[in-house]
């Protein structure tokens, strides 16, 4: 028996293996599975500092971190950062391998940590993170000072003597520079060339200088100069004030009352050699004086007599004026009379009552004399002082 197979027949075998063959591969493929892809990259930072003493060290107490300096890694990975306000850097996600951290030097500092040749050799295995690679550097030439509140004017910076602020500190020569202290009076000048220099102060009015006794320093620099003992001084000049008055009662204080006295010399001597005369007031002042001590004095006039002692030495202290500085005088006094005949006895002198010649009137009490009445019967005792007095007749 013969079978005849047509198309449609051999489209049926062919639909049917296919099919069998697709189910039979489902079955037997696993299903596809969730794949975690572990990485190991790790990260190195440090600090980038300035080695304040040049010791190689970074001590924390001291030493800064420098802003804006770049870092650089080459290895699998090749980088660089700079340095944020605190000095900090770091590098994240490098892959595994041998690294090299290097710094880019500026001008003007020299490298002190890590020693030559200033890199760090760096192992990167797994995740793991390396800290504190540090770099740290010192400035070519370091000079800084203090400018003081001189209080004695002595040209030396003695315990208690403040810092000024603000003062303006010029450096010229191999280099050009200024800086303004800060709050404690504390100037420097960083990454100095080596050369010649000049270093002064800006002046400010109403003081003087008292150190450097030449007016500024003129000094020389090598590579790592380090200098802190440039200071300047300066004395804030001051004024000493006073009056010249009338002592209506000779007791040697200005008691109310009492008024100044014009156009009297008052001299001053010592630091400074000068004369005032007394203004409408009595008021006299010197101004301007710098360190030293001062004695006051005043020219007699005539007539005048004076009841206080001479204002004690003033020894000049740093923006701290002086005043009251007063002297007192008494204007001398004459006491006169007249002894005379008293014809009725009623002692009360009466017209055509006479004078009586050469008796002799006592006075005593602040001082001690006598007089003679003249032709007229009159006596007079000149001159005197502030006190008491008592007046008598020799009989």
């Amino acid at each position: 028996m013969k079978l005849l197979v047509t198309p449609l027949m051999w489209g049926l075998v062919f639909f049917y293996t296919t099919l069998s063959q697709s189910v039979e591969n489902q079955l037997t493929t696993p299903a596809p599975q969730d794949v975690n892809v572990i990485t190991n990259n790790g990260s190195i930072s440090g600090m980038k500092f300035h080695d304040v003493n040049s010791n190689g060290f970074r001590e924390p107490a001291t030493d800064y971190g420098l802003m804006g300096w770049k870092i650089k890694i080459t290895g699998p990975k090749t980088d660089s950062v700079f340095t944020d306000i605190d000095g900090n850097y770091s590098f994240t996600n490098l892959p595994n391998g041998l690294y090299t951290v290097s710094e880019e030097t500026q001008a003007g500092w020299l490298r002190t940590f890590p020693a030559n040749p200033g890199t760090h050799s760096i192992t990167i295995s797994g995740s793991s993170s390396f800290t504190n690679i540090n770099f740290g550097n010192w400035p070519h030439g370091i000079i800084k000072g203090k400018l003081f509140d001189d209080k004695n004017g002595n040209g030396i910076f003695d315990s208690g003597e403040p810092g000024l602020s603000g003062w303006i500190l010029k450096l010229t020569g191999s280099m050009s520079k200024s800086a303004a202290t800060d709050v404690n009076g504390n100037y420097e000048f960083l990454g100095l060339q080596a050369g010649t220099y000049t270093l002064a102060e800006s002046l400010q009015a109403g003081w003087t200088l008292t150190l450097p006794a030449s007016g500024s320093y003129t000094f020389s620099t090598v590579v790592g100069t380090r200098d802190t003992t440039k200071n300047f001084g300066n004395f804030k000049l001051i004024t000493i004030s006073g009056q010249k008055y009338d002592d209506k009662n000779g007791n040697g204080v200005k008691d109310t009352g009492d008024v100044g006295l014009q156009n009297w010399k008052i001299r001053i001597a010592g630091a400074k050699v000068d004369s005032a005369i007394t203004d409408v007031s009595g008021n006299y002042s010197f101004i301007n004086l710098g360190p030293g001590t001062y004695t006051l004095t005043e020219d007699q006039q005539t007539g005048w007599l004076q009841t206080t002692a001479n204002p004690a030495q003033i020894t000049a202290v740093s923006g701290v004026n002086v005043s009251g500085r007063d002297f007192g005088n008494f204007q001398r006094v004459s006491i006169s009379g007249q002894k005379f005949h008293d014809k009725n006895a009623n002692g009360i002198k009466e017209t055509g009552e006479v004078g009586l010649s050469n008796w002799r009137i006592r006075i005593s009490g602040s001082k001690v004399d006598s007089a003679l009445t003249d032709a007229s019967g009159n006596y007079t005792f000149i001159n005197l002082g502030p006190g008491t007095y008592t007046l008598t007749e020799a009989v």
